[in-house]
């Protein structure tokens, strides 16, 4: 490496050049740079740069590793008013010689930023999905099994009448969001419906419809208004049904509801 040496200076015109090419630079910081990869492609030596009056400003001994030692030229100390000590010819010849380290910290803080960037990116990503997630559950329509006994299949149109059973008693029906359930043949008398109802999202609206399955059509509904987040509503109304069978409709988005129907008086 002590054999590599080489020299940065002026050129007869305005330009710079280095010593052993016959480039010429437009700024001394662009025949320092050069250098200094010439330097560093031949495994590393020592840089002189000369100011405009033919004195060493600095000596420097590039490596490998990246590092540097300056060693200041300027013992060595020109005379006051000389050209080498004019401000404008300083801030001209010290232009900084590592700006390829700069650019190689920058790069570095560069790609510090991208991963931010993408952990901000695949956790904005994780939020969306979850909220997804949780709305979707709480639009869903799930309805859990009533108590009391009924056909299996939810039957639509206008069921067989002989497939309908007779229902002895009160009915129950829980689930959340909206549900028909099957037909069920009540007798005739008076009847209280009773509908407990909690929204599951930010607010629901309830409504639950009896309805005859056989003509004249017979329907009766009752409505539960919208509620806050948390809040349980218990609403009842009776009924005056005929005998015949029935459908139970609810319609409640974003609401966990409780059905229930009990005879009051009957006539068999």
């Amino acid at each position: 490496m002590t054999g590599n040496r080489l020299t940065v200076g002026p050129t007869s015109g305005r330009g710079w050049q280095v010593s052993g090419r016959d480039q010429t630079f437009r700024t001394q910081a662009l025949a320092i740079q050069a250098a200094k990869q010439d330097l560093l492609s031949r495994g590393g030596g020592e840089l002189l740069v000369k100011g405009r009056g033919g004195r060493v400003r600095e000596q420097r001994t590039i490596r490998r590793h990246r590092r540097e030692t300056v060693e200041s030229a300027d013992l060595l100390s020109p005379r006051r008013g000389s050209p080498e000590t004019h401000p404008a010819v300083l801030g001209q010849e010290s232009a900084p010689i590592d700006d390829a380290f700069s650019v190689r910290r920058q790069g570095r803080r560069l790609s510090g930023h991208r991963r931010v960037l993408r952990l901000s990116f695949l956790l904005a990503v994780v939020v969306v999905v979850l909220v997804a997630v949780a709305t979707s559950r709480d639009g869903q329509l799930v309805t859990e099994e009533p108590s009391a006994v009924h056909p299996t299949a939810t039957l639509s149109g206008s069921p067989s009448t002989d497939a309908i059973p007779d229902v002895v008693g009160s009915l129950s029906y829980r689930g959340t969001g909206s549900a028909e359930e099957p037909p069920v043949r009540l007798a005739a008398g008076r009847y209280r419906a009773t509908a407990t109802v909690s929204a599951t999202g930010a607010a629901c609206r309830f409504s639950v419809t009896i309805e005859s399955v056989e003509a004249p059509p017979v329907t009766e509904e009752l409505r539960v208004d919208a509620t806050s987040p948390g809040a349980r509503i218990t609403q009842s109304e009776e009924l005056t049904l005929r005998a015949a069978p029935y459908f139970v409709r609810v319609s409640a988005p974003g609401c966990r509801w409780t059905v229930t129907i009990e005879p009051l008086t009957t006539t068999p």
